[in-house]
């Protein structure tokens, strides 16, 4: 007699396993109830193997790398250019209209650019253009033009590019990454700032600066990464 509740133990499905387990109780005696489960469950588990084997393999499909029964979204058409940077083709945000010189102007009030007297002269698709008269306030102790002074001239210029340059439905940005290499300094005159949106997609933008100093000459590149805020 088999034991009770063992069948809640057995694969589903498998009716004939109780019937086999009985049936090679009785005809070998010397073998014991364990024994007998044991060799059934084996023969059934070959069963069950050799099925899988026999399974036809999927072969490749011209659907691979797609999601099955998702349609990919069409992309958006408004606020996005294609543009032709270094020879490639690459879909930017346009410029925003609601966003001017006077606007930006206006915004820097009692901010850190507004001290150090950044002025905005320029702005176009991918481009603003930006300049900064150096006076003494904005030198090192050694005498020569602070680094932090060419940073913020060119980390500003960056940043008020990327928020002309906002997607729709973005509220602001936020700068994640910079880097500047200096290549030249200066004591007096006028620094010139020229920032290019290298990157201007919905959730980060790249913009590159060129620090000119009065001589003509390059003073520092820039480079930075703003995260866009929604």
């Amino acid at each position: 007699m088999l034991p009770s509740g063992w069948l809640a133990f057995a694969p589903a499905g498998l009716p004939i396993l109780p019937i086999l387990a009985a049936r090679t109780a009785s005809r070998t005696r010397s073998f014991d109830l364990e024994r007998a489960l044991a060799t059934c469950c084996l023969f059934v588990s070959r069963l069950v193997l050799l099925r899988i084997a026999a399974q036809p393999i999927p072969q490749p499909s011209d659907n691979i790398g797609k999601c099955r029964g998702v349609e990919a979204p069409n992309p958006p058409t408004h606020a996005f250019i294609p543009l032709l940077i270094n020879g490639d083709f690459r879909l930017m945000s346009t410029l925003r209209p609601d966003v001017t010189l006077e606007f930006l102007l206006a915004r820097q009030r009692g901010c850190l650019p507004d001290l150090i007297g950044f002025r905005p002269v320029a702005l176009e698709q991918g481009v603003l253009r930006a300049e900064l008269d150096i006076r003494s306030e904005l030198l090192a102790p050694n005498g020569f033009l602070h680094a932090a002074t060419v940073v913020c001239l060119a980390d500003t210029a960056c940043g008020y590019g990327c928020l002309a340059h906002l997607p729709p439905n973005a509220k602001n940005f936020t700068t994640i990454e910079l880097k500047s290499n200096f290549l030249g300094t200066a004591r007096e005159g006028r620094l010139s700032v020229v920032a290019t949106g290298v990157h201007l997609g919905r959730s980060t933008q790249i913009w590159d600066a060129t620090v000119t100093g009065p001589d003509g000459k390059t003073t520092a590149l820039f480079r930075c990464t703003q995260m866009v805020l929604y």
